[in-house]
This record gives structure tokens, C-alpha cells and sequence, in this order.
């Protein structure tokens, strides 16, 4: 992958909008993870067998641990913003999210886990050069 160029944030203004920015992104990933952890089965009732059963245990156990993650990088972002004199920001787009901050085409949806959107979140919270 290639190096990006530095940002150059140029004024608080700037700097502002970006935070802002970084904590929709954090929050919608977060409320994506918390769906998809909220949607996982977690019964033989519910159609699964002792292994399935033990398989879900494992990935809500990755899911809560990446969301963790995710109200991490949203409370790091607030506390900068209010570190400049800025206000807390806890608003996010409604779902569907067309955003530019994703490749061309992409739709944030809800979903649940098992239409995959665990495994298209995963990319967007991996660390470069990751595949």
C-alpha cells in the first residue's frame, strides 16, 4: 500500500470538523458491531447444534471485543474535541450511510451477522496491509 501524505490540519476549524467526522465514523461502526452482536443466535431453539452453538460463543467474544474498540476510538475523538474547547459529537448519519469515507458504492446497512456485516466491517477497522 502506499504511504499517504501527511494531514496538514491548517486550523481549529479544521481540526473540529475532523474529530467530528472521526466520532460519526466510530459511532456508526460501534452501532454496526452492537447489531451484529445483538442478531447472533443463541439457542438450539433457534436452530443450532452444540458446535454452532460454541462457534457464535467465539465470535460475539471477537464482535464485543472489536466494539470495545470502537467506543474507545469514539471517546479518544470527544476527548479532543473538548480538549480544544469544542462540544461533544454523538450524532451519525440514520442507516442506509452513503459516505465518502468509503470506497464507491458502499452502503452501511442494518443487517444482521448473517448477511456479512461483520466481515465487510472487519476491513474497515483493520490495520493497513491487513487482507
Amino acid at each position: 500500500m502506499a504511504d499517504e501524505p501527511p494531514l496538514r490540519v491548517e486550523s481549529r476549524e479544521e481540526l473540529v470538523w475532523l474529530l467530528t467526522q472521526a466520532s460519526e465514523l466510530e459511532h456508526g461502526l460501534m452501532c454496526e458491531y452492537l447489531f451484529a452482536q445483538f442478531t447472533l443466535k443463541r439457542t438450539q431453539q433457534e436452530g443450532l447444534s452444540d458446535e454452532q452453538l460454541a462457534k457464535v460463543a467465539a465470535w460475539e467474544t471477537v464482535i464485543v471485543d472489536v466494539t470495545k474498540q470502537e467506543m474507545l476510538h469514539l471517546a479518544l475523538a470527544t476527548n479532543l474535541l473538548t480538549a480544544i474547547g469544542a462540544a461533544p459529537h454523538l450524532h451519525r448519519p440514520n442507516f442506509p450511510i452513503l459516505s465518502r469515507w468509503y470506497h464507491p458504492g458502499f452502503r452501511s446497512r442494518w443487517s444482521g451477522l448473517a448477511s456479512g456485516p461483520c466481515a465487510t466491517s472487519s476491513t474497515w477497522s483493520a490495520p493497513r496491509g491487513w487482507t
